[in-house]
């Protein structure tokens, strides 16, 4: 994303994991990553008006690129052994992933996830969802990053408090 890599390839090779590691970039002209990455429409003072499509984005995951991988390479398809996970908007998906198609997603890691573009339907959609007692869900925050929005470390310790009470296995921390 923005021209950085993560390191992916040369994790794997260090590590020799036997993994399928699915990278799918996103729309980086104007606010197309907002609008894509985003489950919900919200209303931001510096940006206006998003209308997220964050479901259609999730829907095509799920229902094409997922079956195609599954057929193209030998895969353990089920549940537990699908991950999703992403950092900032990508975190935000993770999450909504996790939570509102956990019946394909086991596992999640939401990398300083955008919680601050509507704090409250995020609560809404995390307390709506039916996540299964099984779930990995690995939270985390930069301590620099924290406060650059608002609404985010109160966003971060309701949503975490509410995985909490549903019983997800959460790691959730602060990086120095």
């Amino acid at each position: 994303t923005f021209g950085k890599s993560w390191g992916m390839y040369d994790y794997m090779v260090k590590s020799d994991k036997e993994l399928i590691i699915v990278a799918i970039e996103c729309n980086h002209e104007g606010n197309r990553r907002l609008v894509e990455y985003s489950p919900m429409s919200y209303e931001n003072s510096a940006m206006g008006k998003i209308r997220g499509k964050g479901n259609v984005y999730m829907n095509w995951l799920v229902n094409t690129m997922k079956p195609f991988i599954d057929k193209n390479y030998r895969t353990l398809p089920d549940r537990m052994n699908t991950i999703i996970a992403g950092s900032s908007m990508g975190g935000l998906m993770a999450l909504y992933g996790a939570a509102c198609y956990n019946h394909i997603f086991q596992r999640a890691a939401c990398l300083s996830p955008s919680l601050w573009v509507s704090p409250g339907k995020v609560l809404e959609m995390v307390a709506r969802a039916r996540i299964k007692n099984d779930s990995c869900i690995y939270m985390d925050y930069g301590a620099l990053e924290m406060y650059n929005h608002a609404a985010n470390a109160e966003a971060l310790i309701s949503t975490t408090h509410l995985l909490l009470t549903k019983r997800v296995n959460l790691a959730f921390r602060i990086v120095p």
